[in-house]
């Protein structure tokens, strides 16, 4: 039977004389608690009893003085299912009279209701080494591996737990541990830390992974034998150097044999074998994504990537666009206005002002419109004006041709070498308005789904077994955006000096780059520890340089830049002024 005896802080009860025995263990207890009171406080110890009715009196004794030093409000039954779904135990304390009674209450020893990598002592009242032996192999059964034993044997009270991997004979063997020993009051070696493997003395650790850009791939050297390269393939060597295992790797050759992860569960390639438990860690280059955080736990983050799209390239401008192209918009219509302001004018005076025509045009000249257009096109004047006016006019009016003239017949020159191409759109919401096609891979596909329906709408399923190059992909539809990562332009990089596509300003989504394990993995805490002390060291971004090329591309683009008004700003500048000055020359030839 296993009671619950509910705690009350503060109560006062009188504890009955207990045994030595006994009492060398609550003092232990004692000492271990004040040793980790930080842990104690932060983690929420929980006080669950495994009691024998034989020995009930005893058990409730002893419950209460342990009582004492435990930092919180739970005392809990193992059975108590009700409970322990509460929520999932950091870190407990387990008092148990015997093996007997904790065989009876294993099966609710799981890592739904204890954390696998979280802190759990058990006190034994009575126990030989066969049945810790017996206590520790359950608990590592259920990947639970942060398991501290108090005993009393031959005498003496001792804390035990259980190693692994103490030696290469002795790879995943349960070995019980004596770490200290508790004597006239006090342990006799320090307490020291919880912490697990960090010396796997040279076991195997099965990881799998892929050709995938420059992550993971194979290099032929040159006696013809070939060997593994990449990033994330000197990571993992690094940690198995730092947590000194063995790498038993499993490399497959092909693109996307990372497989797909489905809502069901069930997957494919890659995390197929990690959901059989083929291999312990799947590495290459992997997203963190919600569903595959759901049925595999994930490392510490690495690397972080953004998502982004690349763009077929825009249909090429015809021949009157490129004309048209040297200049901006703006800049044409302003030439326009300039020269339906000039013939408005020269029209005017032509045909109303016979009088000022004379001062303005001076005589014989019968076609002042065309010298208008012969002028801002460059040609030669036959006869020129009599009045200053007339010539700051022309003159100001030759210079702001010249100006006009020049860069366009510069600009144009290069526009009609070039490939000129309409302006890619800068936005995703642009790429939808513009009735693009999205190409996504299946893996992928579960992002857009959520966040942006009318893309997933508009998109094209690459299916698994899919191996498109970017260059044909983006020529399967007239306007193509194909979904990348930097790991697609580290792939295209291998093969090509240069990048000639354009790519959406506007990212889509940045992914961080994770390893990925089963559910509950031993070595995850001690691997995670390893990347982050990897990523702070800046070994990471020394890696990548190593082997990333697309700092050295070349990005072409032979379009030149269209003169905008700021390029000619001056030019008009200079012919207002000159109107405005020969305006005040014209006024003061009429009056002297």
């Amino acid at each position: 039977m296993i009671l619950l005896i509910p705690f009350i802080f503060g109560m006062n009860i009188s504890n009955p004389e207990l045994s030595r025995e006994l009492k060398n263990l609550v003092e232990a207890f004692k000492l271990i608690r004040n040793d980790m009171r930080e842990t104690f406080n932060t983690k929420g110890c929980t006080l669950i009893t495994i009691a024998d009715p034989q020995y009930r009196e005893q058990h409730e004794r002893i419950k209460l003085d342990i009582l004492k030093y435990v930092f919180n409000h739970d005392t809990i039954r193992l059975r108590d299912t009700k409970l322990l779904s509460r929520k999932i135990i950091t870190f407990s304390v387990i008092l148990v009279d015997n093996m007997k009674v904790f065989r009876e209450s294993a099966n609710y020893i799981d890592t739904k209701r204890f954390l696998y990598s979280g802190y759990h002592i058990v006190i034994m009242l009575d126990a030989n080494l066969i049945e810790v032996q017996e206590l520790f192999e359950i608990y590592w059964s259920k990947n639970i591996y942060n398991v501290l034993i108090f005993i009393n044997m031959y005498e003496e009270t001792l804390l035990l737990t259980f190693e692994l991997f103490d030696s290469t004979e002795n790879c995943g063997k349960v070995s019980v541990k004596v770490i200290n020993n508790f004597q006239n009051g006090k342990f006799i070696n320090k307490i020291g830390s919880w912490k697990k493997f960090q010396n796997m003395n040279q076991c195997p650790i099965t990881v799998t992974t892929y050709t995938d850009s420059i992550a993971v791939f194979k290099q032929i050297l040159p006696n013809g034998s070939s060997a593994l390269r990449g990033y994330e393939y000197e990571m993992i060597q690094y940690i198995a150097n730092m947590l000194n295992f063995t790498l038993d790797l499993v490399y497959k050759e092909g693109k996307q044999e990372w497989g797909v992860v489905y809502e069901n569960g069930s997957c494919t390639r890659g995390f197929e074998d990690l959901k059989n438990r083929n291999t312990d860690i799947l590495l290459g280059d992997l997203y963190l994504k919600e569903l595959r955080a759901k049925y595999f736990d994930p490392s510490a983050p690495y690397l972080n990537y953004p998502l982004f799209f690349i763009l077929s390239k825009q249909p090429r401008l015809n021949m009157f666009q490129k004309m048209l192209s040297p200049f901006q918009s703006t800049v044409w219509i302003l030439i326009a206005v300039t020269l339906c302001i000039g013939i408005s004018a020269i029209l005017m005076i032509n045909f109303k002002f016979k009088l000022i025509k004379l001062i303005v045009f001076g005589e014989n000249v019968n076609h002042p419109v065309t010298n208008l257009y012969t002028s801002f096109f460059g040609q030669p004047q036959t006869r020129l004006p009599y009045r200053n006016f007339s010539r700051i006019l022309l003159m100001t009016f030759l210079i702001f041709s010249l100006v006009i003239r020049s860069a366009y017949q510069g600009s144009l020159y290069k526009f009609l070498q070039s490939d000129g191409r309409h302006k890619e759109p800068q936005t995703i919401a642009e790429l939808i308005d513009k009735k693009y096609k999205f190409i996504i891979a299946k893996t992928n596909i579960d992002i857009v789904k959520d966040s942006h329906p009318k893309m997933y709408d508009a998109s094209y399923i690459m299916e698994e077994n899919d191996e498109v190059d970017l260059d044909v992909a983006l020529k399967w539809f007239k306007r193509t955006a194909s979904f990348a990562s930097k790991t697609t332009l580290m792939n295209y990089s291998l093969a090509n000096d240069n990048f000639p596509y354009k790519i959406c300003k506007e990212q889509f989504l940045t992914f961080n780059i994770v390893l990925f394990y089963n559910k509950n993995f031993f070595l995850k805490l001690a691997i995670d520890e390893a990347i982050q002390k990897i990523s702070m060291h800046g070994f990471m971004n020394h890696w990548m340089k190593k082997y990333d090329k697309t700092d050295k591309w070349r990005f072409i683009d032979r379009k030149p830049s269209v003169m905008t008004f700021d390029h000619l700003s001056g030019s008009f500048s200079l012919l207002l002024t000159g109107c405005v000055l020969s305006t005040f020359v014209f006024v003061f030839e009429l009056i002297f």
